[in-house]
């Protein structure tokens, strides 16, 4: 129940759907019966600036940045840990089974799995743990991960799939079920990773964070408002509302 609350109330607290509610009551205002201009006008000028602001690399940047500053990606690897597991957190995928699994990973989960073969092969002896659900898909997000590491060459024997979780939360749960207090390597979006470690950690886990798909990797620069821009502002504050809701739920 708790899972289907927080979706819906973060769809509602989304720019993009906060903006078309204010330019939707705007119109309203003025093409109802007995127009009100002023209400009117006011509402479509507020919308149009949020959108403007939140498609805005000038602002967006800073949104992000919060969430992607404090890891570092690894190049290398540590010589002196053993990491027995990989563990890639799932993110949305197509209902397609005629493409082929790289095709229907979103753009966050492809960059997931591709930096968890990467780290394989640091590792070789580790194995990749893939997780995430269907969701409306007939199959589940960890299974289209796995297909797509050993299209990658990552053998099958070094792949543990859990079908289950729905959310990080989830995950970490399942996790701890195989990995316990071992260190090991934590695969996600960089805006993602503050929240995941600290849901982790909260159960006494041992991640090592390890960051991909930097939205800021190039650094701050002037760009005029974009798709990009808003997809930076959404995820800084998707990240804002989980990071509240698992404080809240006593989960960090």
């Amino acid at each position: 129940m708790f899972f289907y609350i927080k979706k819906f109330i973060s769809y509602f607290l989304e720019p993009l759907t906060i903006t078309f509610i204010l330019l939707g009551i705007g119109i309203y205002q003025l093409c109802k019966k007995e127009p009100n201009l002023s209400k009117g006008r006011k509402f479509i000028i507020v919308g149009t600036a949020l959108l403007f602001i939140m498609s805005s690399n000038i602002f967006t940047h800073w949104l992000a940045a919060p969430f992607e500053q404090k890891y570092k990606a690894q190049k290398e690897p540590d010589s002196s840990i053993n990491y027995e597991y990989i563990h890639c957190l799932g993110h949305g995928h197509a209902d397609n089974d005629s493409l082929p699994a790289n095709s229907r990973m979103s753009k966050a989960g492809l960059h997931r799995v591709i930096e968890s073969v990467r780290l394989q092969k640091l590792y070789p002896e580790s194995t990749i743990i893939f997780s995430g659900y269907e969701g409306d898909s007939k199959d589940t997000n960890a299974e289209i991960g796995a297909q797509i590491a050993m299209s990658m060459g990552v053998p099958k024997n070094k792949i543990i799939i859990l079908g289950e979780p729905r959310d990080t939360i989830e995950e970490s749960k399942a996790s701890f079920e195989i990995i316990g207090d071992k260190p090991f390597l934590l695969v996600s979006s960089a805006s993602h990773l503050t929240r995941s470690v600290g849901l982790f950690k909260k159960l006494g886990m041992n991640p090592t964070p390890a960051p991909t798909e930097f939205m800021n990797a190039g650094g701050w620069k002037f760009e005029l408002p974009s798709s990009g821009g808003l997809y930076k502002a959404e995820r800084g504050i998707y990240e804002a509302l989980g990071t509240t809701w698992a404080w809240m739920t006593g989960r960090l």
